[in-house]
């Protein structure tokens, strides 16, 4: 550069910010939309794997929420909710949603209102569950890394090692447990010990977990077609487009 040249700095862009209060804790969290160089990454990660999905969701969480928000060891639905919030505020509020009729096989498209999406709790849905007298479980919920896990039901291992991960302390009449002061075999050996109707209430908690859900009305497209029957959307990827 020469003597008396300068350089001029480009003008800095403003991002408003919005506010969302979380599913799971109603704690209120502030955030902004995501930029171009975000969507690029979200972009560039749908060619891949679920993992990196999430993984590219979880990183623009991350940068477009302010305060100290560990995205880690966030309910997976409250990170999917978040998602969804900031693609509103990103890319706007209707997404057009394409479903193939299960009847006659004609796709129809329709749009719906992101914001009209919440997360649905299910009324015999509790994370304390009594094993037997004074004695029961305190569950947290799954966070976005164990998703996965949820999904492959033929996993044994992975199941029981996704219900210990999830077990924030057992009580009985006279302590509390911390699975911290217990080893990994441990925690195994007492799920294991229960009965059939004691893990049939631990299988109803992650049968119930919170999700994104909308039910849509449905009246299929198909000239001859007569399928009415409502569409059911839950999860983040349902209403990814």
């Amino acid at each position: 550069m020469k003597l008396g040249e300068y350089k001029m700095a480009l003008p800095v862009l403003s991002h408003p910010e919005y506010e969302l209060t979380l599913p799971s804790t109603k704690e209120k969290i502030k955030y902004r939309s995501f930029l171009v160089k975000e969507e690029k990454i979200l972009m560039l990660a749908a060619e891949g794997s679920n993992s990196e999905i999430m993984n590219s969701v979880k990183s623009i969480i991350e940068v477009c929420t302010f305060g100290k928000i560990d995205v880690d060891n966030l309910a997976s639905f409250d990170v999917e909710y978040i998602f969804l919030k900031l693609r509103a505020k990103s890319k706007g509020e209707t997404i057009e949603i394409k479903h193939e009729c299960e009847e006659c096989k004609t796709e129809n498209s329709f749009q719906i209102n992101i914001d009209e999406i919440e997360v649905i709790f299910q009324e015999n849905h509790s994370n304390k569950i009594e094993l037997e007298n004074n004695v029961g479980i305190i569950m947290k919920y799954p966070v976005i890394t164990m998703g996965d896990s949820l999904k492959d039901d033929k996993d044994i291992d992975g199941i029981f090692n996704l219900i210990v991960s999830c077990i924030d302390y057992i009580y009985d009449s006279e302590a509390t447990y911390k699975p911290s002061d217990s080893t990994k075999e441990e925690m195994l050996e007492f799920v294991n010990s229960m009965n059939d109707a004691q893990f049939k209430k631990v299988q109803t908690f992650f049968q119930t977990i919170p999700s994104l859900r909308k039910e849509i009305p449905y009246k299929c497209k198909g000239k001859k077609c007569t399928n009415k029957t409502p569409i059911v959307l839950e999860g983040l990827q349902s209403f990814l487009d």
